[in-house]
Protein backbone atom coordinates (compact mmCIF):
# COMPACT_ATOMS: atom_id res chain seq x y z
CA UNK A 1 0.00 0.00 0.00
CA UNK A 2 1.39 3.38 -1.03
CA UNK A 3 0.65 6.56 0.90
CA UNK A 4 0.83 10.23 0.00
CA UNK A 5 1.56 13.45 1.85
CA UNK A 6 0.62 17.01 0.91
CA UNK A 7 3.28 19.36 -0.45
CA UNK A 8 1.95 22.76 0.62
CA UNK A 9 4.24 24.58 -1.80
CA UNK A 10 2.29 23.25 -4.79
CA UNK A 11 -1.10 24.49 -3.60
CA UNK A 12 -2.22 27.55 -5.57
CA UNK A 13 -2.93 30.95 -4.03
CA UNK A 14 -6.61 30.61 -4.96
CA UNK A 15 -6.79 27.21 -3.25
CA UNK A 16 -5.24 28.65 -0.08
CA UNK A 17 -7.91 31.33 -0.17
CA UNK A 18 -10.55 28.58 -0.37
CA UNK A 19 -9.20 26.28 2.34
CA UNK A 20 -7.93 28.82 4.90
CA UNK A 21 -10.04 30.23 7.70
CA UNK A 22 -9.83 33.77 9.04
CA UNK A 23 -6.61 35.44 7.92
CA UNK A 24 -4.79 32.12 7.71
CA UNK A 25 -4.43 32.48 3.94
CA UNK A 26 -2.00 35.39 4.47
CA UNK A 27 0.44 33.19 6.40
CA UNK A 28 -0.04 30.40 3.84
CA UNK A 29 0.63 32.81 0.96
CA UNK A 30 3.82 34.06 2.61
CA UNK A 31 5.04 30.50 3.17
CA UNK A 32 4.30 29.68 -0.47
CA UNK A 33 6.13 32.80 -1.71
CA UNK A 34 9.22 31.94 0.31
CA UNK A 35 9.03 28.18 -0.35
CA UNK A 36 8.45 27.28 3.30
CA UNK A 37 6.64 23.93 3.61
CA UNK A 38 3.65 23.67 5.93
CA UNK A 39 2.71 20.57 7.90
CA UNK A 40 -0.48 19.44 6.20
CA UNK A 41 -2.29 16.14 5.59
CA UNK A 42 -0.27 12.96 5.28
CA UNK A 43 -1.13 9.28 5.33
CA UNK A 44 -3.46 9.49 2.32
CA UNK A 45 -3.84 5.90 1.04
CA UNK A 46 -3.40 5.03 -2.61
CA UNK A 47 -6.54 4.70 -4.68
CA UNK A 48 -8.40 1.41 -4.32
CA UNK A 49 -11.62 0.36 -5.99
CA UNK A 50 -14.92 1.50 -4.50
CA UNK A 51 -15.88 -2.17 -4.40
CA UNK A 52 -13.20 -2.74 -1.73
CA UNK A 53 -14.34 0.23 0.35
CA UNK A 54 -17.96 -0.84 0.70
CA UNK A 55 -18.89 -1.93 4.25
CA UNK A 56 -21.98 -3.40 5.84
CA UNK A 57 -24.27 -0.90 7.55
CA UNK A 58 -23.77 -2.63 10.91
CA UNK A 59 -20.05 -1.75 10.82
CA UNK A 60 -20.67 2.01 10.68
CA UNK A 61 -20.30 3.63 14.15
CA UNK A 62 -23.75 4.34 15.52
CA UNK A 63 -23.23 8.12 15.90
CA UNK A 64 -22.18 8.42 12.26
CA UNK A 65 -24.84 5.98 11.06
CA UNK A 66 -27.53 8.21 12.60
CA UNK A 67 -26.27 11.21 10.63
CA UNK A 68 -25.96 9.25 7.39
CA UNK A 69 -29.40 7.67 7.81
CA UNK A 70 -30.95 11.11 8.15
CA UNK A 71 -29.46 11.99 4.76
CA UNK A 72 -30.67 8.70 3.29
CA UNK A 73 -34.25 9.58 4.24
CA UNK A 74 -33.87 12.87 2.34
CA UNK A 75 -32.55 11.03 -0.72
CA UNK A 76 -35.33 8.45 -0.62
CA UNK A 77 -37.85 11.28 -0.83
CA UNK A 78 -36.09 12.42 -4.04
CA UNK A 79 -36.29 8.99 -5.69
CA UNK A 80 -32.99 7.37 -4.70
CA UNK A 81 -33.61 3.70 -3.95
CA UNK A 82 -30.23 1.91 -3.82
CA UNK A 83 -27.65 2.66 -1.13
CA UNK A 84 -24.13 1.49 -0.19
CA UNK A 85 -22.09 2.46 2.87
CA UNK A 86 -18.35 2.86 2.42
CA UNK A 87 -15.17 4.11 4.11
CA UNK A 88 -11.44 4.42 3.53
CA UNK A 89 -10.19 1.29 5.25
CA UNK A 90 -6.43 1.92 5.09
CA UNK A 91 -6.19 5.65 5.81
CA UNK A 92 -3.47 6.92 8.15
CA UNK A 93 -4.86 10.46 8.21
CA UNK A 94 -6.59 9.95 11.55
CA UNK A 95 -10.17 10.57 12.50
CA UNK A 96 -13.14 8.79 10.95
CA UNK A 97 -14.85 9.17 7.59
CA UNK A 98 -17.83 7.26 6.23
CA UNK A 99 -20.09 7.84 3.27
CA UNK A 100 -23.17 6.66 1.45
CA UNK A 101 -23.31 6.14 -2.30
CA UNK A 102 -26.85 6.21 -3.69
CA UNK A 103 -28.32 5.46 -7.11
CA UNK A 104 -31.40 7.33 -8.33
CA UNK A 105 -34.33 5.39 -9.76
CA UNK A 106 -33.83 7.22 -13.08
CA UNK A 107 -30.34 5.60 -13.31
CA UNK A 108 -28.91 8.99 -14.29
CA UNK A 109 -27.45 10.35 -11.05
CA UNK A 110 -25.34 9.24 -8.09
CA UNK A 111 -25.99 10.79 -4.68
CA UNK A 112 -23.18 11.12 -2.13
CA UNK A 113 -23.40 11.73 1.60
CA UNK A 114 -20.08 12.00 3.45
CA UNK A 115 -19.45 12.56 7.15
CA UNK A 116 -15.98 12.99 8.66
CA UNK A 117 -14.77 13.51 12.21
CA UNK A 118 -11.21 14.62 13.04
CA UNK A 119 -10.29 15.59 16.60
CA UNK A 120 -12.91 18.17 17.63
CA UNK A 121 -13.98 18.97 14.08
CA UNK A 122 -16.83 17.44 12.12
CA UNK A 123 -17.83 17.99 8.51
CA UNK A 124 -20.47 16.67 6.16
CA UNK A 125 -21.44 17.16 2.56
CA UNK A 126 -24.10 16.20 0.08
CA UNK A 127 -23.53 15.95 -3.66
CA UNK A 128 -25.22 14.76 -6.82
CA UNK A 129 -23.06 13.63 -9.74
CA UNK A 130 -23.94 12.58 -13.30
CA UNK A 131 -21.66 11.46 -16.12
CA UNK A 132 -22.42 13.10 -19.47
CA UNK A 133 -22.19 11.58 -22.93
CA UNK A 134 -18.98 13.47 -23.73
CA UNK A 135 -17.22 11.76 -20.80
CA UNK A 136 -17.27 14.78 -18.47
CA UNK A 137 -18.99 14.87 -15.08
CA UNK A 138 -21.47 17.33 -13.59
CA UNK A 139 -21.52 17.66 -9.82
CA UNK A 140 -23.83 19.71 -7.61
CA UNK A 141 -22.94 20.10 -3.93
CA UNK A 142 -23.57 22.11 -0.76
CA UNK A 143 -19.86 21.93 0.10
CA UNK A 144 -17.50 24.90 -0.28
CA UNK A 145 -14.73 24.73 -2.84
CA UNK A 146 -11.32 23.72 -1.58
CA UNK A 147 -8.97 22.38 -4.26
CA UNK A 148 -9.48 23.08 -7.94
CA UNK A 149 -11.66 20.60 -9.79
CA UNK A 150 -9.81 18.19 -12.09
CA UNK A 151 -10.25 18.74 -15.84
CA UNK A 152 -13.56 17.32 -17.05
CA UNK A 153 -15.27 17.58 -13.66
CA UNK A 154 -17.63 20.56 -13.52
CA UNK A 155 -19.17 21.53 -10.18
CA UNK A 156 -21.95 23.93 -9.24
CA UNK A 157 -22.29 24.87 -5.57
CA UNK A 158 -24.95 26.20 -3.25
CA UNK A 159 -23.64 26.34 0.30
CA UNK A 160 -25.95 25.08 3.06
CA UNK A 161 -28.62 24.05 0.54
CA UNK A 162 -31.08 21.30 1.42
CA UNK A 163 -31.20 18.04 -0.50
CA UNK A 164 -34.32 19.23 -2.34
CA UNK A 165 -32.70 22.54 -3.34
CA UNK A 166 -29.55 20.80 -4.59
CA UNK A 167 -31.58 18.24 -6.52
CA UNK A 168 -33.55 20.98 -8.25
CA UNK A 169 -30.33 22.78 -9.17
CA UNK A 170 -28.80 19.58 -10.53
CA UNK A 171 -31.89 18.64 -12.51
CA UNK A 172 -32.17 22.11 -14.03
CA UNK A 173 -28.60 21.97 -15.26
CA UNK A 174 -29.07 18.48 -16.71
CA UNK A 175 -32.19 19.65 -18.49
CA UNK A 176 -30.29 22.57 -20.00
CA UNK A 177 -27.59 20.18 -21.25
CA UNK A 178 -29.89 17.39 -22.41
CA UNK A 179 -30.07 18.43 -26.07
CA UNK A 180 -26.32 18.31 -26.60
CA UNK A 181 -24.85 16.40 -23.66
CA UNK A 182 -27.32 14.13 -21.88
CA UNK A 183 -26.43 12.02 -18.81
CA UNK A 184 -25.30 8.42 -19.21
CA UNK A 185 -27.16 5.50 -17.66
CA UNK A 186 -25.87 3.82 -14.47
CA UNK A 187 -28.01 0.73 -14.05
CA UNK A 188 -26.36 -1.56 -11.48
CA UNK A 189 -23.75 -1.85 -8.73
CA UNK A 190 -20.94 -2.79 -11.12
CA UNK A 191 -21.53 0.42 -13.06
CA UNK A 192 -21.64 2.39 -9.79
CA UNK A 193 -18.19 0.97 -9.02
CA UNK A 194 -16.86 2.05 -12.43
CA UNK A 195 -18.41 5.50 -11.96
CA UNK A 196 -16.91 6.08 -8.51
CA UNK A 197 -13.51 4.64 -9.49
CA UNK A 198 -13.31 7.02 -12.45
CA UNK A 199 -14.20 10.17 -10.51
CA UNK A 200 -11.78 9.21 -7.71
CA UNK A 201 -9.04 8.51 -10.26
CA UNK A 202 -9.55 11.96 -11.79
CA UNK A 203 -9.08 13.62 -8.40
CA UNK A 204 -6.03 11.54 -7.44
CA UNK A 205 -4.25 11.91 -10.77
CA UNK A 206 -4.80 15.66 -10.86
CA UNK A 207 -3.32 16.23 -7.39
CA UNK A 208 -0.40 13.88 -8.04
CA UNK A 209 0.33 15.46 -11.44
CA UNK A 210 0.29 18.93 -9.88
CA UNK A 211 2.64 17.79 -7.12
CA UNK A 212 0.16 18.50 -4.33
CA UNK A 213 0.23 14.85 -3.28
CA UNK A 214 3.67 13.25 -3.06
CA UNK A 215 4.34 9.59 -2.34
CA UNK A 216 5.69 8.95 1.16
CA UNK A 217 8.80 6.89 1.80
CA UNK A 218 8.60 3.60 3.70
CA UNK A 219 10.30 5.20 6.71
CA UNK A 220 7.79 8.07 6.72
CA UNK A 221 4.90 5.60 6.65
CA UNK A 222 6.42 3.56 9.48
CA UNK A 223 6.90 6.68 11.60
CA UNK A 224 3.32 7.74 10.97
CA UNK A 225 2.01 4.31 11.92
CA UNK A 226 4.07 4.37 15.14
CA UNK A 227 2.48 7.58 16.40
CA UNK A 228 -1.06 6.83 15.24
CA UNK A 229 -3.74 6.69 17.94
CA UNK A 230 -7.18 5.11 17.65
CA UNK A 231 -9.69 7.75 16.51
CA UNK A 232 -12.46 8.90 18.84
CA UNK A 233 -15.85 9.99 17.61
CA UNK A 234 -17.06 12.42 20.22
CA UNK A 235 -15.74 13.60 23.55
Amino acid sequence: MRYYKTDSRKISFREYWNISSGCGFIAAWLCKIFGIPLKLTDGIPELVSFRERVVEARLVPSEIAAKLNSGIIDLQMLGFDQFWFYTSKDSLIGGLAYGVQALHSSYKTIGKIIFASYRARESSLLAFVSELTDGTFLGTTNNKQRFNNPPGYHVQRRLHATATQLWELHQNRLAALSQINSPKTISNFDQVVVFEDETSRMSYEDKIARGIWVEMTDSEVMALRAKAVPPKLFS
